[in-house]
């Protein structure tokens, strides 16, 4: 079976097990969220990503999941490494806030990975769909994904529901980046581990080892001071020798 029929109001029985982690992981439903594929395409004119670049800029950016400032912490991570002469990779982004942050830091070659079609009329942000980023031989430098892995399977956004998507998503992603690339990764991280149903995976000390298999925590995260559910994560990919 495909479970493609997204969004599920409930996990099917036949799955709960591996979504629970055998009942190592609390499915708490609370709501679900009914964000299906949109009909149209995203667009990102020039005029809306100066917009983006300017909001990005500010102090406490009012963008980018401003409740947790998000935008400052991702921005204060990624200025740790020259990107001008980088490749990076967005992963899940429907308005360009991290785009933005990638643009005022000189980088010149961003390529925003998504499920559904984003059209950019910038010059230096390009867009493919999941599909074809895992499909194709390509590397990038470094890859940023803030506040969508913990999405994938679950069906929130249109997706075919697997248990298992956000680890799979994270090997297409190691497999993706080259040797001693960076993955900016911010997902949310709690003391249990937790899904709230459809709407997100939280990582405790069970799942978050297995999330990050095959890489390794080079820098320790950048937090929020009073909120810690999503710190910026810095990974490293290892490499068999």
């Amino acid at each position: 079976m495909n479970y493609d029929r997204s969004p599920y109001r409930k996990i099917p029985e036949e799955l709960m097990s591996k979504y629970s982690m055998g009942g190592e992981c609390e499915i708490i439903y609370e709501r679900c969220e009914d964000q299906s594929k949109p009909t149209t395409d995203i667009r990102w004119t020039k005029e809306k990503i100066l917009e983006f670049q300017a909001l990005v800029s500010e102090e406490i950016p009012s963008v980018g999941y401003p409740h947790e400032n998000g935008a400052g912490r991702l921005r204060e991570a990624l200025s740790k490494y020259d990107l001008s002469q980088s490749s990076v990779a967005v992963i899940g982004s429907t308005t360009p806030w991290v785009e933005a942050i990638l643009l005022n830091l000189k980088c010149k070659s961003i390529t925003t990975v998504e499920y559904n079609p984003v059209i950019s009329e910038h010059e230096n942000i390009k867009s493919i769909h999941w599909n074809d980023f895992e499909a194709k031989n390509i590397q990038y430098d470094h890859i940023v994904s803030y506040s969508s892995i913990e999405h994938s399977g679950l069906g929130r956004y249109g997706d075919p529901l697997n248990p298992n998507g956000d680890i799979e998503a994270m090997q297409v992603i190691r497999e993706k980046m080259k040797v001693k690339g960076v993955l900016f990764l911010a997902v949310p991280r709690t003391p249990i581990d937790k899904i709230e149903w459809n709407l997100h995976r939280q990582y405790g000390p069970k799942r978050w080892p297995m999330l990050i298999e095959g890489f390794e925590e080079i820098l320790n995260p950048i937090e929020h001071p009073n909120r810690k559910l999503q710190p910026v994560n810095f990974l490293q990919k290892k490499c068999n020798t």
